[in-house]
């Protein structure tokens, strides 16, 4: 399974990280469009609450104080 089928199924059951066997977290990143620092999730919304399923999910740049969305194809793990 490729990290880009990894994270959509993460999305689609609310998760923001994934746990290895060995027990490290590998967590959902994105580079920020105005200065480039990685980023990780921020928030997460759903429309339907009765589901597992993230509609969007934002991140967050600590250094440009930026919220921004990407495509999961613009998401990997840090």
């Amino acid at each position: 399974m490729s990290d880009i089928d990894l994270i959509c199924e993460l999305l689609a059951d609310a998760k923001v990280f994934n746990e290895t066997k060995s027990g490290l977290k590998r967590y959902i990143c994105a580079k920020c469009p105005k200065d480039g620092f990685e980023a990780q999730v921020s928030r997460v919304e759903k429309n339907d609450t009765t589901k597992k399923s993230v509609e969007k999910a934002a991140f967050y740049c600590p250094i440009c104080n930026n919220e921004f969305v990407v495509s999961a194809k613009d998401m990997y793990f840090g």
